[in-house]
């Protein structure tokens, strides 16, 4: 009997092997530089970005302060205006014919013209102006009044 043996052969032993590459080898640079920009670019940033806020934050309280002020000076000027009215209100009464005549026949004690104590003046005489020329008797002024005439005449 013959014996019958199925083996097979492996015939990748035979085979040549792949040729393995050396591995590329990798360098790690650490840029601690950009790093280190970077970190200062971010705190920049930041501060000035603090200091925007805190900018609109105060301008904010300055504007809310002054239409306080605003408001209270309104509110002032309402009131001044409303003395003021009142004022010229009592003025107004204390001034008036009724309020004088009051005062002065009751405190003053005067009282109204009568037409008995009217009295009529007649002047006989025309009214009349007359020049009177002033005669200084220094001659120091009289020269000074004809130069002054003289510069007169001539346009000075």
């Amino acid at each position: 009997m013959a014996k019958t043996n199925n083996l097979a052969y492996d015939i990748s032993v035979y085979e040549q092997l792949p040729k393995k590459q050396p591995e590329p080898k990798i360098r790690v640079h650490k840029n601690t530089v950009e790093k280190t920009v970077s970190a200062v670019k971010i705190f920049i940033m930041g501060a000035a970005t603090l200091f925007l806020l805190c900018a609109v934050l105060y301008g904010k309280s300055e504007i809310n302060s002054l239409y306080a002020q605003a408001t209270d000076a309104q509110s002032q000027l309402s009131l001044l205006t409303n003395e003021s009215a009142r004022l010229e209100t009592e003025l107004e009464r204390k001034t008036s014919i009724s309020s004088v005549e009051n005062y002065a026949e009751n405190d003053l004690g005067l009282v109204k013209l009568d037409k008995s104590q009217v009295k009529y003046v007649k002047i006989q005489s025309e009214n009349v102006v007359e020049v009177v020329k002033n005669d200084d008797g220094n001659i120091l002024i009289t020269i000074k009044n004809w130069f002054s005439d003289v510069l007169e005449y001539i346009g000075f």
